[in-house]
């Protein structure tokens, strides 16, 4: 249970109980779900926590792939298969979190070494994070300084030239302890299965922590990321299913293709105690990109099934995000009636230039089943779009946690977010602008008849403006909207050693922008849409004995088209399975001359998947099965994990794009705590 509001305790950021042991699988806290650390049976919605130690155990260097230990989780490869975003109960989720704060997934990328943990909540989350699909979202959580000295260092060789080295320390940087600090730095270099692609990768990032007082302190981190790369935009679904025909090895666009990515992150805040029960927090963080990528693109087939057309472009971009937040959290009773409430606010501006140059004529042509790479010198392609696209947000919000006894909790409230966008085109003298504004509440209730089984229900609503649905008026369609009903049953064993929950849930999505039948060029769009979502799920997670570690999934989604003009209607949305699971286990000798020797497995199931809307063909379903051998020794652990065992053919999806997965792949890791 959370502290009580007496005597003192600070709510809402500081909770008790038995906590699971140290590199458990099975996590008690959610930073994500109530924008502050809290007690998951507590809250009534769905949350699935994948702690560092799940991360570190099957060698994730893609901190999306941790999600496929996630019920209805479905990573979508994002720009160019360098970012990722995902899909999530059916529909898709490019913006996330990055410590509790807004961030564009899609143009933002963030690398396993600094993260603590991967969080993904479930259903609406714009009553408390603002504009977001009604699927779900997915957080990362970063590491935090220590008050411990701490030393790692990593070393990582695998398949395709594979190496990755890592760094990870932490401590007090002043001998009373009042300055603390967090650095975590990783380089990676790569070739990759598929033809011609290459990656090169550097990563730090840098948190101290500052007690300015015995009631203040002051956060902040920084970060810097830069990747160098022959980028990889998969098959293009317009070809077709002749694309599930081609070797997986297969690369369609030139040799000489690149792309750079850098991007710097930072956040500084201050909290302060205010009183015996309140807490006040402000800050601001930023986050920039810049890209520049330099690439050939898939075209149309032609006729004889098997000549690509392509043709040269040459983008560059810059992202640049600021937002100021700030909150105030405080306990107050109402007879015998506990409220945990929070009131804050955000204001955030985000720019983005986009400069895109098409070559006019179409590249040289590709045998897509006998490729020919070369080709002419590749001059300055024209300009074709000069975008400049500046999004203001102001964001306020309400939530009141409010227990009212020993078994039942309500969880109630909602959020106003005014939006003004505008976007100009150079090179085209076309320009738009609107203002929107929302109201998006959430209610929900739960019930702990024990202390090891919670109840919970709880209905949210979302929305997002269509900032990219141009009507032929000039206007922009109208924002999608979104509703959920949700509900479950969670249960904790054993002090948290055990947690397990089987949610079902019913999403509606309106308003949903589709390209305008009256517009021959593609370009303008309507909203006329309606999508369903509902389904069921079941996650487990567990260390059900000493040395033995359990995480388990399944998901059913039924996703489908309930009104459109132009798609048929119980077409099933895209990249949307009706099944999911995953199980993975690991066991370590606790006694004995094989103690430190661990032996993990897992299997990775996802079922057949719409390619496109309307419906034409479907991606194949797979199963992955992963595997894990390692020993530690005192300071030392040296660990081999073997990806896609049995050498399984499968794709992930992004939109338009497939990506094929990779063969088996061995990667063998040598670490030392110093």
């Amino acid at each position: 249970m959370s502290a009580p509001i007496a005597d003192g305790a600070l709510p809402a950021t500081v909770v008790e109980g038995d906590a699971p042991p140290l590199n458990s699988y099975a996590p008690t806290v959610s930073e994500t779900s109530l924008r502050l650390p809290a007690e998951i049976m507590e809250v009534p919605v769905s949350v699935q926590v994948i702690p560092r130690v799940v991360i570190d155990d099957q060698a994730v260097f893609r901190a999306a792939d941790a999600t496929r230990n996630v019920s209805n989780v479905m990573r979508k490869p994002a720009y160019l298969g360098v970012t990722d975003s995902y899909t999530i109960r059916g529909f898709n989720s490019d913006i996330g979190l990055w410590n509790g704060l807004r961030r564009d997934m899609y143009y933002s990328f963030t690398d396993v070494s600094a993260l603590e943990s991967v969080e993904v909540l479930k259903g609406p989350a714009s009553a408390t994070y603002g504009f977001f699909e009604p699927g779900g979202v997915v957080s990362y959580v970063t590491k935090r300084p220590t008050a411990e000295p701490i030393a790692r260092f990593e070393s990582t060789l695998g398949s395709e030239s594979f190496f990755r080295p890592s760094l990870d320390l932490g401590g007090p940087l002043t001998a009373d302890g009042l300055v603390r600090y967090r650095w975590n730095t990783a380089y990676e270099t790569s070739e990759s299965f598929r033809d011609h692609l290459s990656n090169e990768l550097i990563a730090t990032t840098l948190a101290v922590d500052w007690d300015l007082s015995e009631t203040t302190t002051l956060f902040t981190e920084f970060s810097f990321l830069r990747s160098d790369s022959v980028p990889d935009r998969g098959f293009d679904n317009s070809l077709g299913p002749v694309t599930l025909t081609l070797p997986r090895e297969r690369f369609l666009g030139d040799p000489r293709d690149s792309y750079l990515f850098e991007q710097y992150d930072s956040a500084i805040w201050i909290e302060s105690e205010i009183g015996e029960t309140g807490r006040f927090r402000l800050g601001f963080h930023t986050n920039f990109v810049e890209d520049f990528r330099d690439i050939v693109q898939q075209g149309s087939l032609g006729a004889d099934g098997r000549t690509l057309e392509r043709f040269h472009s040459v983008v560059s971009g810059t992202t640049e995000f600021y937002e100021v937040f700030g909150d105030y959290r405080f306990a107050l009773e109402t007879g015998p009636v506990e409220h945990e409430l929070m009131i804050g606010g955000e204001l955030s501006r985000r720019k983005f230039p986009y400069l895109f140059r098409e070559g006019s004529d179409p590249f040289l042509p590709l045998d897509i089943f006998d490729p020919v790479y070369g080709s002419p010198s590749r001059p300055l392609p024209p300009v074709a779009y000069n975008w400049d696209d500046e999004l203001d947000n102001l964001g306020l919000y309400l939530q009141d946690f409010i227990r009212l006894n020993d078994q039942w909790s309500v969880l109630a409230g909602a959020r106003y977010d005014l939006i003004d966008y505008s976007s100009a085109d150079a090179a085209t003298g076309d320009s738009s602008s609107f203002r929107e504004h929302a109201v998006s509440p959430r209610a929900g209730i739960t019930y702990r008849p024990v202390e090891e089984v919670a109840f919970f229900g709880n209905f949210g609503m979302s929305f997002r403006p269509n900032t990219w649905a141009v009507t032929q008026g000039g206007g922009i369609v109208d924002p999608e909207t979104g509703e959920q009903f949700e509900g479950g049953v969670k249960t904790q064993w054993l002090d948290g050693r055990i947690t397990a929950g089987i949610t079902g849930f019913h999403i509606v999505k309106e308003n949903v922008a589709i390209p305008d039948p009256a517009d021959p060029t593609g370009f303008f769009y309507i909203a006329s849409g309606e999508q369903r979502s509902r389904g069921a799920e079941v996650d487990f997670s567990a260390e059900i004995i000493d040395g033995l570690q359990v995480l388990a999934s399944f998901g059913y989604v039924d996703a489908e088209i309930t009104r459109d003009t132009f798609i048929p209607v119980g077409d099933r949305l895209v990249n949307a399975p009706e099944h999911t699971a995953s199980l993975w286990a690991k066991w370590e000798f606790q006694h004995g001359p094989l103690k430190g020797l661990g032996l993990g497995a897992g299997v990775f199931h996802f079922g057949d998947r719409e390619a496109a809307m309307p419906n034409t063909y479907e991606i194949p379903g797979y199963t992955r099965f992963d595997a894990l051998l390692y020993y530690q020794m005192e300071d030392w652990k040296v660990a081999l994990n073997v990806k896609n065992v049995f050498d399984e053919t499968y794709f992930d999806s992004q939109d338009n794009l497939l990506y094929p997965g990779a063969p088996t792949q061995f990667f063998l890791t040598v670490g030392r705590e110093f």
